[in-house]
C-alpha cells in the first residue's frame, strides 16, 4: 500500500499525464455532446463534407433498418438504417442552402418517396424543414450515439441476392408490416411494385 507522501506524487502525475492528453484532443471533442433544455443529451449529426449539420434532443424510434429498393439506391448499400425522431426536438445548424431534394414516382398512393441529400458531397440528409410531426434521420449521418439500436429490418423481399441478414433483428415483409403499423392485412390483390417498373 502507498503511504500518503506516495500517494499524492503518483495523483499529481496521473493529472500531469491527463492534462497533457486532453491539450492534444482537437476542441470540437468537448463541443460536440451538450445537453438539452430537456435534460437529455444533443446528438449532432452531419453530412460527408460537413456543410449540413443538425441535432436532435431525442429520438423516439422505431430504429428500422428499410431494405426497399428505393432506400438502397439512395444509400448505396444493402438497406438504409433510419431513426424516426420528433420534428420538435430537430434543429438544423446550418447548410439549409445545400439541402436539395428528389421525388420518385409515385408507386402506390401520395406522398412520394422524398430523398434530401446534400447538393455538395451528396450525403442522405433530412429535410431543410421536415413536415409533420415525425420523421427519419438516415442513422448514418449521427456523430454521436443516440442511445438506441435498430429494432427490424423492413421491406425484407427486397433484400439483394448478394446480401443476407445474420444479426438475429425480427424481419418485416411489407405483409407483415402493413399489418403492425394499420393493424388490417394488405388489401386483397395488392400488387408489390418496385422502383423502375413503370415509373
Amino acid at each position: 500500500m502507498l503511504g500518503s507522501h506516495a500517494a499524492s506524487l503518483v495523483r499529481r502525475r496521473l493529472r500531469s499525464v491527463w492534462k497533457r492528453l486532453l491539450l492534444q484532443l482537437p476542441l470540437e471533442s468537448f463541443t460536440r455532446v451538450r445537453w438539452s433544455a430537456g435534460g437529455g443529451m444533443t446528438v449532432s449529426g452531419s453530412c460527408l463534407c460537413g456543410g449540413v449539420r443538425f441535432e436532435i434532443d431525442q429520438a423516439v424510434g422505431p430504429f428500422e433498418i428499410c431494405h426497399c429498393n428505393r432506400c438502397r439506391k439512395t444509400s448505396g448499400g444493402a438497406g438504409l438504417p433510419m431513426l424516426r425522431v420528433e420534428t420538435r426536438y430537430y434543429r438544423m445548424l446550418q447548410g439549409q442552402e445545400l439541402v436539395q431534394g428528389y421525388e420518385a414516382p409515385i408507386l402506390y398512393r401520395p406522398p412520394a418517396y422524398h430523398a434530401s441529400f446534400c447538393s455538395r458531397c451528396g450525403s442522405p440528409v433530412p429535410p431543410a424543414e421536415p413536415e409533420g410531426d415525425t420523421f427519419e434521420i438516415a442513422a448514418g449521418l449521427l456523430d454521436d450515439d443516440p442511445k438506441m439500436r435498430p429494432d427490424k429490418h423492413i421491406f425484407v423481399e427486397f433484400l439483394p441476392a448478394w446480401d443476407a441478414i445474420t444479426d438475429g433483428l425480427p424481419e418485416y415483409t411489407i405483409d407483415k408490416l402493413y399489418q403492425e403499423r394499420r393493424g388490417v392485412p394488405l388489401p386483397e390483390g395488392f400488387t408489390l411494385k418496385r422502383h423502375g417498373e413503370g415509373s
